[in-house]
């Protein structure tokens, strides 16, 4: 009996609310606090129900973790292949266009020969042409005088 009052008494302060409260009475037997009163199979469903809500949320809160990451992840190599392609296209072109100016470097000094002997013939024949007109201009003046 002295028991049965020190558990009544125990269990008689008051808890916290998100604290399940359950006490084992049998029928006939008063309540040791004012509240509801459930049988074992509706106590099992209310704590299973709260015990099945809390995992619940713990696996989707890891399932979103997880698929955020994947998310990431997936984000962070598909911008690795897009800087490598890029990479590889910026090599590419800085080929092509090496190999073109090469190219055209060398049909520059095809193209472009030296035309010095070139400007030295057109000098001597301008020369002599002036001298054979100045010539001329002088043998036709001096017969005119005379």
């Amino acid at each position: 009996m002295r028991t049965i009052i020190l558990l009544s008494l125990l269990f008689s302060f008051p808890v916290f609310a998100d604290e399940i409260v359950a006490e084992p009475i049998t029928k006939g037997q008063r309540a040791p606090f004012n509240g509801i009163i459930l049988d074992g199979p509706s106590a099992a469903k209310v704590i299973s129900a709260h015990e099945y809500a809390t995992e619940k949320c713990k696996i989707k809160s890891e399932h979103d973790v997880k698929k955020a990451k994947a998310n990431c992840e997936l984000e962070k190599d598909i911008l690795a292949a897009k800087l490598q392609s890029l990479h590889e296209k910026h090599t590419a072109i800085t080929k092509i266009k090496d190999t073109e100016i090469t190219r055209l470097q060398g049909a520059l000094r095809d193209v472009s020969a030296d035309y010095s002997e070139w400007w030295f013939v057109g000098g001597v024949i301008a020369g002599i042409a002036t001298s054979i007109a100045i010539f001329y201009a002088a043998v036709k003046t001096s017969q005119g005088e005379a």
